[in-house]
Parts: C-alpha cells; structure tokens; sequence
C-alpha cells in the first residue's frame, strides 16, 4: 500500500487538533481559560468532561495524521468536519439558553470554524473528491 501525504492543510489541521486535545487532556483549567470557560473545577465530573473531548479531538488528529490513503484522509476529513460542525451547533445551543457565555461560545465556535476552513480547503488542495462519494464508498 503507497502512502499519500497529506496536503499542507490537513497536516495543520492534524497537528492543531493534536495540540489542542493533549494540552486540554494533560491541562484542562489552562486550556479552558484559554478558551473563556469556567474552572473545570467547579463542578463534579467537569475534568473528565474536558479530558473526554480533549481525547476526541487527539483521536480525529491521529486518524487523519496517519491515513496513508486517500480514502482514509477522506473519511478522517468527515469526522472531523462532522464533529466540528455539532460543536458549533452546541455552542449554539448553550448560548440560546444561557448555559455557555457569548465569549466561550465565540471561542469554542471559533476554533471549529478555523477547523472546519482547513478541512475545507485541505479537502480541495488535496483533490479528496466529491465528499458524497466518499461517504459511498465507506
């Protein structure tokens, strides 16, 4: 089986959602303050909410890092945009009904937006295809 680089965007998007998920795993109160989130801290269970999607995001970067193939770039580039995609509907949501603040909703929304946008064009640089067939042939 021939390996296929993956094109400038997705290797970005790979190693952005690399670092994103390990530092929110290894640091969660920092990388939430990063993100205008309140202290993890602060309620039971809210560390391991943070650590669970830290290691979503590191598990998507690593499908998409290692795809040797370009169907395997192709089904880790609809994960991805899938999963980015619900959590700026959930940002959304959250802030419709005051459970997340319009900075952290902003700030959450906004790295799914960025992720999105390298997916995109990482999809197209890359010539992955249309994404309907993609999802076909799966």
């Amino acid at each position: 089986m021939s390996s296929t680089p993956l094109p400038l965007p997705l290797t970005v998007l790979s190693v952005a959602r690399l670092g994103i998920g390990t530092s929110a795993f290894l640091f969660p109160s920092l990388t939430t303050n990063l993100l205008f989130f309140p202290q993890p801290t602060s309620s039971p269970g809210s560390l391991f909410n943070v650590r669970a999607w830290a290691s979503r995001d590191a598990l998507l970067a690593g499908l998409l890092y290692t795809a040797k193939t370009p169907e395997a770039a192709k089904r880790a580039v609809i994960a991805g945009a899938v999963v980015d995609a619900l959590d700026i509907a959930g940002a959304a949501w959250g802030f419709g009904k005051g459970e997340l603040e319009g900075l952290a909703a902003a700030a959450f929304s906004g790295g799914a937006i960025a992720f999105l946008a390298l997916a995109t064009v990482g999809w197209r640089v890359g010539g992955l295809g249309m994404v309907g067939r993609a999802v076909r042939k799966s």
